[in-house]
């Protein structure tokens, strides 16, 4: 398949992505591959992803939810990544089909006569799984809760462990946890040395930086 050609049809794809999902709180004009929709204090998004192959490509669909205040904190002293990147990053989230069934969803795309019916059925999966999902941590404290536990269960919502374990923190300052702060700090960062992650520098660092926020 032709460059320009796969192009077209993930172009055509978006567009009807986003007839559909306007109807769902989403701006129809995507950013990127992205549709958003406001929240109190942040957003939420639905996501699609192209993985391209000799004659056809498959898209996946994801959705997450980002909380601007822990962001910004997380973000604040990141020098990775650019000021416009550091707006996108978001809290939490997880592809469709794990959080329906614990594996990948895939359509397949070889032509125009595809988009329509995949757009159906990625629309129907959104409604169905990822607006319940969104539905539940736009709630903070739901996702605190989500994201504090080390279990491998909750790695479907974050599963580098070191943004999991800095949002973590994050959220428990954002929220005012002091009971939860200190537990969570020292659980993650026991997690993450345990684990050997090369994360644990960052994460250290991060803590020492906020130097007793609450």
């Amino acid at each position: 398949m032709a460059r320009s050609q796969w192009k077209a049809l993930e172009n055509q794809l978006l567009a009807e992505l986003g007839q559909h999902v306007v109807r769902l709180g989403f701006d129809a004009k995507p950013i990127g591959q992205s549709f958003y929709r406001s929240m109190p204090g942040g957003y939420s998004a639905f996501h699609v992803s192209f993985i391209a192959h000799a004659e056809d490509f498959d898209v996946t669909a994801d959705v997450a939810v980002r909380f601007d205040a822990v962001e910004e904190l997380v973000n604040r002293d990141n020098g990775l990544i650019s000021p416009a990147e550091k707006k996108r990053t978001a809290t939490l989230g997880a592809e469709l089909g794990n959080i329906a069934s614990a594996t990948q969803r895939r359509w397949k795309i070889q032509s125009s006569d595809d988009i329509h019916p995949a757009a159906l059925e990625i629309v129907d999966a959104l409604e169905r799984v990822g607006i319940p999902y969104l539905e539940q941590f736009e709630d903070p404290g739901r996702a605190f809760i989500a994201l504090s536990s080390n279990a491998s269960a909750a790695w479907l919502n974050s599963p580098i462990h070191g943004c999991r374990c800095l949002r973590a923190v994050a959220l428990a300052v954002v929220l005012n946890r002091q009971a939860e702060y200190a537990q969570v700090a020292t659980d993650c960062e026991e997690f993450l040395r345990q684990r050997k992650d090369p994360a644990l520098i960052a994460f250290q660092r991060f803590l020492k930086a906020l130097a007793s926020p609450l």
